[in-house]
């Protein structure tokens, strides 16, 4: 871990040199100044929270959420084949893959969303595209379980309680 990055819990967020904010297909974006390594991290988000989930929140519980910061993490687009990937015990976005320079991060916003509060149409492209981001509970089984390696601690918990109850 790069030694730059605040301890927790962190009032600003962090964000690699490697990256910045800028005019993408879908608005502003964050993208990669220069090549990244996978696994390397890339933000350490500002720590944050509300009781009610919104738009631009990450959900980490069920009545807590890491709230917008007006910083560069309020940027990051929707794939559902991500190059990046949370790491929620410590709010860090990671390269899941080597990225190039020009590349644009994104995440996939059902790996943290039990319930969307601003569903939208995808159109990312992705041969795997979900096409409709509702929330992860809305997900086919296989789609659930496909995407349980990236889903937050909070959405695993939540899709075995679920399960537990059928």
């Amino acid at each position: 871990m790069d030694a730059r990055i605040a301890p927790l819990p962190r009032a600003r967020t962090w964000s690699s040199p490697k990256i910045e904010l800028r005019p993408g297909a879908e608005g502003l974006g964050v993208f990669a100044v220069e090549a990244i390594s996978a696994g390397e991290v890339l933000m350490a988000i500002a720590e944050v929270f509300v009781e009610q989930r919104a738009q631009h929140t990450i959900q980490i519980d069920e009545h807590r959420h890491q709230a917008g910061t007006g910083e560069i993490d309020d940027y990051l687009n929707h794939s559902c084949d991500p190059n990046c990937a949370l790491v929620f015990d410590r709010l860090e976005l990671v390269a899941l893959r080597p990225l190039v320079a020009g590349e644009e991060l994104s995440f996939n916003y059902l790996s943290s969303e039990w319930d969307m509060a601003a569903p939208f149409r995808c159109g990312c492209g992705a041969a795997g595209c979900m096409r409709s981001i509702s929330g992860f509970r809305w997900l086919a089984p296989a789609e659930q379980d496909a995407l349980a390696p990236l889903a937050s601690p909070y959405l695993r918990q939540r899709l075995a309680a679920e399960r537990t109850k059928a």
